[in-house]
């Protein structure tokens, strides 16, 4: 069975993006990939806000914040 994330945006019109799992988590690998090389070797601080912000998001759910949570635990 397929695991698929639903990303809801904000804007105007509205629009919907749906992401299997893997390319799901490919995002937040790259995400946490750029957040480790501009530390060079500091503690890297892991915000759900600052994530969504990297997407466009200026808000997002508590469904959404979960599904990251869970995708950081299975890159890390």
């Amino acid at each position: 069975m397929r695991k698929v994330v639903r990303v809801n945006s904000s804007l105007e019109n509205g629009y919907m993006v749906t992401l299997t799992w893997i390319e799901a988590k490919e995002t937040v690998r790259t995400w946490l990939e750029s957040k480790i090389k501009c530390t060079r070797g500091m503690v890297v601080s892991i915000k759900a806000k600052q994530f969504f912000n990297w997407l466009g998001k200026s808000s997002f759910s508590a469904v959404e914040a979960h599904i990251f949570w869970r995708l950081v635990e299975e890159v890390a």
